[in-house]
């Protein structure tokens, strides 16, 4: 199904001037989206850089290490650190979250790995060892495969910002987590972004430090996917959909009609400026698959999951938008696996060999129709996905809805008041309700907002 604005409640216009015509993002570069922080900041990069890192020498890291653990212990070190007589050691149990921090540090001062593992008690121990060590099972938690990320807590979260251009989010996470061989669901974000632009748009990840992050540059497609600005602070709290202020927005209009007079553009701008706008959520909020986002939601809040599962995976048909669409051999294979799956001729895991590894949505569904005894296990297979996906089904579903009240309320006039029930910005008076998610972010202005009442209503 191709999505038409009609089709989404964007139907009705604030000024009453002549419009005009014109092609939007007929280049992705004539979209520019940068986006706003809750504290009003505009998101940019401007450095690639990995931050610096303060890294004791070894006399420091000895110092520190001596005043923490006990002299038999220091010998062991000494026997991985110094003499390299073996490979890999555990320390003894530190429950200590502090102590823990300050031995990693000193570690970092020698060619070792760390990382922390949980014993069968709960308690916690540092394992390290060397480059060439394959890492063998010492603790019964510690995990046999090849260690991705050891100089990085597992809990904590790093900002950054991602730089795309025409790339989906979603793609663009997808190429990412492959690279650092981990879950899509270990990245958060406020909002995606369009695909057909260039955006750039604050993420954070989890258990990936700076150092990891800053290598994806030599791997990521060169010049339209970039990450940097880390943060050199371990953050304790992921980002969350909507923890943003909005989105600045450089546009471009090519195509204007030969007949438009500069006249009729500047009154257009005119009321841009003075009416404003009606503030839609506009055609990628409602995704570019084969069935729109909002529909998949609705589905969902029916309780109807494998119905809204077998929606995402159905495939989209470029031919739908434009006759004349050709479609690459590739994606053709790709939509014939999908629906022969759907119609029952193939199973989960023959049709996942045959998806490419960006279509992570798809993967993630399938791969988890694929594990024995799940084959119709649909609430598993929607849980697959990462949590901010599944929530921007729901997400689509309000901005559907809002669409089409702000139609209505357009078209019946009805827009120079508040009414009964509408929500606003507080100015202090009257009880107000602070959004709870957003006054747990620190250091942002938080704005709180309210409910009209029918006395208020009634006095306009």
């Amino acid at each position: 199904m191709v999505v038409r604005e009609t089709d989404v409640g964007i139907e009705a216009f604030l000024g009453d001037h002549q419009g005009f015509t014109a092609i939007l993002k007929h280049r992705y570069s004539d979209f520019i989206v940068h986006e706003v922080r809750l504290d009003g900041s505009v998101v940019k990069l401007d450095n690639l850089q990995e931050p610096e890192r303060h890294i004791p020498d070894k006399q420091e890291a000895w110092k520190c290490l001596k005043e923490i653990l006990s002299e038999e212990t220091v010998t062991q070190l000494s026997r991985i650190l110094v003499a390299n007589e073996i490979e890999s050691l555990k320390l003894p149990t530190e429950d200590d979250k502090q102590r823990r921090k300050s031995i990693h540090d000193a570690l970092k001062a020698f060619p070792v790995s760390t990382e922390t593992t949980t014993n069968g008690d709960g308690s916690k121990s540092i394992v390290l060892f060397t480059k060439k060590s394959r890492g063998d099972d010492l603790s019964g938690s510690v995990n046999r495969k090849r260690r991705r990320n050891t100089d990085f807590p597992k809990g904590a979260y790093t900002s950054f910002i991602l730089y795309k251009e025409n790339t989906d989010t979603n793609e663009a996470i997808s190429r990412m987590s492959a690279m650092l061989r981990t879950s899509p669901k270990h990245f958060f974000f406020a909002g995606t972004k369009d695909k057909r632009a260039v955006t750039s748009q604050e993420m954070r990840i989890k258990g990936f430090g700076p150092s990891r992050l800053a290598a994806l540059n030599k791997g990521l497609r060169s010049g339209q996917i970039a990450v940097g600005n880390f943060s050199t602070a371990q953050l304790s709290e992921p980002l969350l959909l909507g923890h943003l202020s909005g989105n600045h927005f450089t546009i471009l209009l090519r195509g204007v009609d030969e007949s438009t007079t500069p006249a009729t553009i500047s009154k257009a701008v005119r009321s841009l400026k003075e009416a404003g706008f009606i503030n839609y959520f506009g055609l990628q909020r409602f995704g570019g698959g084969c069935n729109p986002t909002h529909k998949v939601g609705i589905q969902l809040l029916a309780g109807n999951i494998r119905k809204a599962v077998e929606m995402i995976l159905e495939p989209l048909d470029p031919s739908l938008g434009d006759p004349n669409a050709s479609i690459n051999p590739k994606r053709a294979e790709t939509n014939k696996a999908l629906a022969e799956y759907l119609a029952g001729k193939i199973s989960a895991l023959d049709a996942v060999e045959k998806i490419p590894q960006w279509m992570n949505v798809e993967r993630a569904i399938l791969s988890s129709y694929a594990q024995k005894g799940a084959e119709k296990d649909h609430r598993r297979a929607f849980g697959a996905l990462p949590y901010t996906l599944r929530l921007m089904y729901m997400h689509a579903v309000q901005s559907y809805i809002w669409n089409n009240m702000a139609t209505a309320r357009v078209k019946e006039g009805r827009l120079d008041f508040a009414e009964e029930g509408d929500l606003v910005y507080d100015d202090g008076g009257g009880d107000s309700e602070t959004n709870p998610e957003a006054s747990e972010q620190d250091d942002k202005v938080v704005r709180s907002v309210r409910k009209v009442t029918a006395e208020e209503a009634g006095a306009n």
